[in-house]
């Protein structure tokens, strides 16, 4: 009799414990529940309640209303079944943003080949309109026709708004559909690759540029770039320079340059 009142004990103790714990809990979730109530009441009265959905709406319908001018829906080969959806790129749509990080780790940036060498210069020629500031020369002879890089920068995109393109002084404009109002931009403002120290010729004593902006498609993905493309021959230790567009040097200009 005395081990079965010893053993109510323990049990009766055991169970005072898990009614604490419980009622711990349902502490806890009357304090998620009420701050979930605040979080809902503050979503609400500043008008995000549908904000996903509305912004997934957005989407659709600037899909739509680009469909009719872009050709960009990849056609698969013959037999591709129907049910799976065909890429050439690698999709990072579902991968949550703070985890992108991972695609510049994993990414060998020194295996990159340039099909010539350049070299970027600090300018010390004092009538060049950039004197102090950089520019990128060629560091062997270049042939006319030479696609000597992508223009690489933060993609940026205009929907909706009024496009701004004064906003930096490296922008270049990927894509634009002025009656949807959409457009696609590069910026090299904070991040690019030699592209972005190419000059304008105006006032640095050439008569034309040796160089333009040049519109392709990967040969691999499809996926729409700018380059950078020889248009006449560029000896070693000439600057590599292009054309700005007149626009570019207009004030408070709303067209790109």
């Amino acid at each position: 009799f005395r081990e079965l009142e010893l053993r109510y004990s323990e049990m009766s103790k055991v169970a005072r414990e898990r009614q604490a714990s419980l009622r711990a809990l349902q502490l806890r979730h009357a304090e998620l529940e009420a701050r979930n109530r605040t979080l809902t009441r503050i979503v609400n009265e500043a008008g995000l309640k549908d904000a996903g959905a509305k912004a997934e709406k957005a989407a659709a319908e600037l899909d739509a209303a680009l469909e009719a001018t872009t050709a960009y829906k990849h056609k698969p080969p013959d037999g591709w079944p129907a049910e799976l959806q065909y890429t050439n790129q690698l999709l990072w749509d579902d991968i949550p943003g703070e985890k992108h990080f991972l695609r510049d780790r994993i990414a060998d940036y020194a295996s990159v080949r340039r099909p010539c060498r350049l070299k970027i210069v600090v300018i010390k020629n004092k009538k060049h309109p950039c004197c102090g500031e950089r520019g990128l020369y060629a560091a062997e002879d270049l042939p006319q026709g030479l696609a000597l890089l992508d223009y690489a920068g933060k993609v940026s995109i205009v929907d909706d708004q009024e496009h701004d393109t004064n906003k930096s002084s490296f922008i270049l404009n990927l894509f634009k559909d002025e009656e949807a109002g959409v457009f696609v931009d590069i910026d090299a403002a904070q991040c690019g690759n030699e592209a972005r120290f190419v000059n304008d010729y105006h006032g640095t004593g050439a008569d034309r540029p040796n160089a333009q902006f040049w519109p392709y498609f990967d040969p691999v993905t499809g996926e729409k770039r700018m380059a950078i493309k020889t248009i006449a021959p560029v000896p070693s230790g000439s600057e590599i320079l292009v054309d700005y567009g007149g626009s570019y040097f207009e004030k408070d200009s709303e067209a790109d340059s």
